[in-house]
């Protein structure tokens, strides 16, 4: 049964002067697991709500926030326009919460859509990965699994230019299951399981200058002949994590592009621009001793450099057999942009 949560406090900032724009304005909310947000989320008319919750996702009007803060009766009228679709939801006594999503929320990301100025909604729940319309909250499609425990990652591994998502997904003891999941259909369209000791690893992706996306995740060694070949996964020692990556142009090959002895703890993709080159930043803890903190290591490496270094991992063969050569040739010419994913 959900019970009440701590106040949701809003305190409304100038971005300006940096002074508080009224008083703080307090929600009473009901409902019990992570923290979702807050996050602020615009629709194609332009009205502006804010989405927040307790293992459940709830929103309220900027509007309304302003009309509290500065105890007045009307807002500006930037802040007037209101969502249809959205205003449907209010709770039966009109109260100011907004009911979005009420089943055991873990994660919320808000998502480029196609062909539109809006987003829309991915939401992480216990049993399932759900793509919410922004523009009026209908489920666009529900993929059903457990063992979903970190954010997934969009990019385009697909040509509709629709976002796709890479997921990890806990897959026994010592083992993860990586995915990409289509993002118009919600189906998943590329999947490998891996060995890898840690629950959670940081996963990425970068954009190339042809709108589609490499993909980047953490696990233990993989063999560089096929899995259906005699050579036995997992043979490293379970402190040593690769890098690998993932082209949608050869689902059936792996990068293998660097490896760390610590737990990587974070990771981010930046883009240089002038040279259009990717840099892939992480950040490692190795073992703390007895009085001494666990050291905090700090990388970088250019992706385009290591996509020419990178070890070939070849997940199953394939017809024509894909060579080395041609391979090279075409990381060669791989140029990396900066996209938004998320908005």
């Amino acid at each position: 049964m959900a019970v009440p949560s701590p106040d949701v406090c809003f305190l409304l900032v100038s971005g300006r002067t940096g002074s508080p724009v009224g008083r703080p304005v307090k929600y009473n909310i009901v409902g019990e697991g992570n923290l979702i947000g807050p996050q602020v989320y615009i629709t194609a008319n332009g009205a502006v709500y804010i989405l927040f919750g307790f293992g459940n996702i709830q929103a309220v009007a900027l509007r309304d926030i302003f009309v509290q803060a500065q105890n007045r009766d009307s807002s500006p009228p930037s802040l007037q326009i209101e969502e249809p679709e959205w205003e449907k939801r209010r709770s039966i006594n009109l109260s100011e919460l907004i009911d979005i999503y009420s089943d055991g929320v873990e994660l919320l990301q808000m998502v480029k859509a196609p062909d539109s100025n809006c987003s829309n909604l991915l939401i992480t729940t216990g049993q399932a990965l759900v793509l919410l319309r922004g523009q009026n909250l209908t489920p666009h499609w529900t993929l059903s699994l457990q063992g979903l425990h970190s954010q997934p990652t969009p990019g385009y591994f697909t040509d509709d230019q629709t976002l796709d998502f890479l997921l990890q997904i806990q897959d026994g003891v010592g083992m993860k299951k990586m995915m990409v999941v289509d993002g118009d259909s919600g189906s998943v369209i590329w999947n490998y399981t891996a060995p890898c000791h840690l629950k959670r690893t940081p996963t990425t992706s970068a954009v190339t200058s042809d709108q589609k996306s490499v993909f980047l995740f953490w696990a233990e060694g993989l063999p560089a002949a096929p899995s259906n070949s005699d050579v036995i996964l997992g043979t490293e020692p379970p402190s040593l994590h690769h890098l690998y990556l993932l082209h949608p142009a050869f689902p059936s090959i792996l990068l293998d592009l660097a490896n760390a002895t610590g737990t990587v703890t974070a990771a981010e993709v930046g883009i240089n621009d002038l040279w259009k080159d990717a840099f892939y930043v992480t950040r490692t803890t190795g073992p703390s001793s007895k009085g001494h903190p666990a050291p905090l290591v700090v990388s970088k490496l250019s992706l385009r450099w290591a996509l020419m270094e990178g070890q070939m991992v070849q997940l199953k063969e394939t017809t024509p057999k894909i060579g080395r050569g041609e391979l090279r040739r075409f990381l060669s010419r791989i140029k990396f942009v900066d996209s938004p994913l998320q908005i």
